[in-house]
């Protein structure tokens, strides 16, 4: 089994490693540089550290695509703050949402045992019991036979019909009438 490149179909070659020698590393020879003596007052002061060697600072190219104007980060920030208040809006609907919820439940819960106390309610009133009641607490007691008075009605019955006006008929009658009033005012 072949593994990594070679099961390409390649076969890796070594890069030949060529010696390094020491002038080849250094482009300058120092051995056939003079040293100079150093001399023994020179080296009795003491000397301030030795700056460090600074590059000349490299100029940034400008690039106007690359600049971003004051109107874009404006831009930038409004539309954060329109999208933070769309997601602000869309939690306390689902908020709301929730309480109606909750609320619609408790509602029809409600409704149930309304409904069951109704209906003890009017099985718990009974005429045995108002009777009783009117009796004995109130004090009332049936009327007798001598007052029970009947009341004949056995004329006829008869109704008038109202004739009733449209709409536009009213508005007319109105008119001709505040017409004839005031042609008999002056």
């Amino acid at each position: 089994m072949q593994e990594g490149t070679s099961a390409l179909g390649y076969t890796a070659v070594a890069k030949p490693r060529v010696p390094r020698s020491a002038a080849a590393v250094r482009p300058w020879n120092t051995e056939a540089l003079p040293r100079l003596p150093l001399l023994p007052e020179i080296d009795a002061i003491p000397q301030a550290p030795a700056k460090k060697k600074t590059l000349p600072r490299a100029r940034a190219i400008p690039r106007p695509h690359m600049k971003i104007s004051f109107r874009a980060i404006m831009l930038f920030f409004i539309a954060i703050a329109l999208l933070s208040f769309l997601v602000y809006s869309h939690m306390q609907l689902s908020q709301i949402q929730r309480t109606n919820q909750e609320l619609h439940v408790t509602l029809t819960t409600l409704r149930r045992q309304e409904a069951q106390l109704k209906n003890q309610f009017e099985s718990s009133v009974r005429l045995s019991e108002i009777e009783q009641y009117a009796t004995a607490e109130l004090g009332m007691v049936k009327p007798g036979p001598d007052q029970i008075v009947y009341i004949d009605l056995g004329g006829e019955d008869h109704a008038v019909i109202i004739e009733q006006k449209t709409w536009w008929q009213s508005i007319r009658d109105t008119l001709s009438s505040a017409l004839v009033t005031a042609r008999d005012n002056f």
